[in-house]
């Protein structure tokens, strides 16, 4: 009898462990989007004043690199 309940112990927690990997991880997903978002949204707002920002906030680059320029690294 004992071995049976051991066998059967043992593929109980093996799909507890399943199920508690799948929850933790949706659990700190949710955690994780929800705490950003409380800060980011009105972090992003006041940033600018309020108003969108009408094109890219990247900056382009003015000099083009050119082969020889890699040539000598250090």
């Amino acid at each position: 009898m004992r071995i049976y309940l051991g066998k059967a112990k043992k593929l109980w927690m093996e799909f507890a462990f399943a199920v508690g990997e799948i929850v933790s991880s949706l659990f700190l997903i949710a955690f994780y989007y929800s705490f950003f978002a409380l800060f980011a949204l009105p972090y992003r707002l006041l940033q600018r004043g309020g108003k969108p920002q009408a094109g890219p906030s990247w900056v382009m680059k003015q000099k083009s690199v050119r082969m020889k320029d890699l040539e000598r690294e250090f």
